[in-house]
């Protein structure tokens, strides 16, 4: 059964805006940085807790879908690659945000 553009975006939209907060141990919050080079159709550069700048990419599911603007946090699973350090899971919004904050996961 093929699934139509509007059962994919459903589909897409479900697993980008999770409501549970909960990080595993291989994942971790960035924050979308501005792009000052292009980097690839699907490339971002990211500022983990520890300010370091990292590549991040979108995966193929939320392509062409969902943009990301800069400012947004995203939670990132990582990745072993050279250039490619993490690809985005989950954006995260204000009151997933505040609840973290509210938890000490932050």
């Amino acid at each position: 059964m093929l699934l139509s553009s509007v059962s994919k975006r459903k589909r897409a939209a479900g697993d980008l805006f999770s409501h549970s907060c909960d990080l595993s141990p291989d994942e971790y919050i960035c924050k979308v940085r501005r792009l000052t080079k292009p980097l690839g159709n699907y490339l971002f550069w990211g500022i983990n807790s520890a300010n370091e700048e990292l590549t991040i990419s979108i995966p193929p599911k939320y392509r062409n879908t969902f943009y990301f603007v800069p400012g947004h946090y995203v939670v990132v699973k990582s990745l072993e690659g050279s250039k490619v350090k993490g690809e985005i899971t989950t954006l995260l919004l204000e009151k997933q945000i505040t609840q973290m904050c509210s938890d000490g996961t932050w």
